[in-house]
C-alpha cells in the first residue's frame, strides 16, 4: 500500500470543506490525512472517481480568481 498512487488535496482553510468532503461518500477513498497549521491535506486512493470529484469539488471552492 505503500506504493499505491494518491491523490493529494489541501484545503488552506479546513472547516466547511473538510465537512463537505468527510460528509460523502468519496470519504471511503481517503488513505490519510494530515494537518501543517490551518492547511489540511487529505490523500486518496488514485482512482478515476476520486479524479473526477476533486475536479468537480475545486470548481465549487477553489475557483480560479482572476
Amino acid at each position: 500500500m505503500a506504493d499505491e498512487p494518491i491523490f493529494a488535496c489541501t484545503l488552506d482553510e479546513a472547516g466547511k470543506a473538510e465537512r463537505e468532503i468527510l460528509d460523502r461518500p468519496i470519504a471511503r477513498k481517503l488513505v490519510g490525512r494530515e494537518r501543517d497549521g490551518r492547511r489540511l491535506i487529505l490523500r486518496f486512493r488514485a482512482e478515476p472517481v476520486v479524479e473526477e470529484f476533486l475536479d468537480a469539488f475545486n470548481d465549487e471552492f477553489a475557483p480560479e480568481r482572476g
